[in-house]
């Protein structure tokens, strides 16, 4: 399990959230050509997915139940 602990899997243990992160983000920077006035509220978009991913439902359940599962 040291692994785990160093080098690039200890900065992105979770690529699928992190292509999902940047799949929204490379979105709205696509689109923001077209974008104006109250159209700009669409950043809200990849800042709400981030903020889910990172802090509520992706990464925090999944380091707990590895946590559970592999630390004794």
């Amino acid at each position: 399990m040291i692994f785990l602990c160093s080098g690039l899997w200890k900065v992105s243990r979770h690529p699928n959230y992190f292509g999902e992160i940047l799949l929204w983000i490379g979105i709205f920077i696509i689109s923001t050509s077209v974008l104006s006035y109250g159209e700009w509220a669409v950043v809200l978009s990849p800042i709400f997915i981030s903020v889910i991913l990172l802090f509520l439902s992706g990464i925090p359940l999944l380091e707990k139940k590895a946590d559970e599962r592999f630390r004794n």
